[in-house]
């Protein structure tokens, strides 16, 4: 891997982590589904980034209504 050198736009440099070589995973590693994950946002199992807005049933509050809500789909 490479990167920009600080001092020049125009220059690339090698790119060493300071902790030691990069892990580069397998090839059945990257096969696997449950490996690859989503850096920023989570996808939701409704295929969406949020949860609908829903009104809370009668008797239970919002906010009851919505962690049980985040609770299935987490």
């Amino acid at each position: 891997m490479f990167r920009m050198q600080e001092e020049s736009t125009t220059e690339i440099e090698e790119n060493v982590p300071e902790e030691g070589p990069v892990p580069v995973p397998s090839v059945k590693q990257m096969c696997d589904a449950s490996y690859w994950v989503h850096h920023t946002k989570s996808i939701l199992n409704c295929n969406r980034v949020t949860l609908m807005e829903e009104e809370a049933p009668e008797g239970i509050e919002p906010e009851d209504f919505m962690k049980e809500r985040m609770g299935k789909d987490p």
